[in-house]
């Protein structure tokens, strides 16, 4: 699990505060940067789901092998809105796309906005 954390610190800046790991699937709570928290929140607000973003994560990790194909779908929690707090029930395979996802679609928002201006 430390691996999982430390990957997940350095490729998206995002903090896991809490986690729960059993056989199945794990359990682990993230705590996203004030940037990427009013981003995420803006794409919510115009019709992105979090749930959304999970499911395509999911059908990619499967649709590449990184996940056995009876993987379950992930379930996402939204917690908190200042900072963004999800917490992301799902095998920590399926969890490191789901935040890949999450921030990907973040990013390419902004880039958006950079080029109107």
């Amino acid at each position: 699990m430390e691996k999982f954390i430390s990957k997940v610190k350095n490729d998206f800046n995002v903090d896991v505060v809490d986690y729960m790991a059993n056989r199945d699937f794990t359990s682990v709570v993230l705590q996203f940067s004030n940037k990427y928290t009013e981003i995420v929140l803006d794409n919510i607000a115009s019709g992105q789901s979090l749930e959304n973003m999970a499911m395509s994560a999911w059908k990619y990790a499967k649709n590449k092998n990184y996940v056995k194909p009876f993987t379950l779908e992930p379930i996402v929690q939204h917690l908190n809105s200042h900072p963004l707090r999800v917490r992301i029930i799902a095998d920590l395979t399926v969890t490191y796309y789901v935040i890949k996802e999450m921030v990907e679609e973040m990013e390419e928002e902004e880039e958006e906005e950079e080029e109107e201006e």
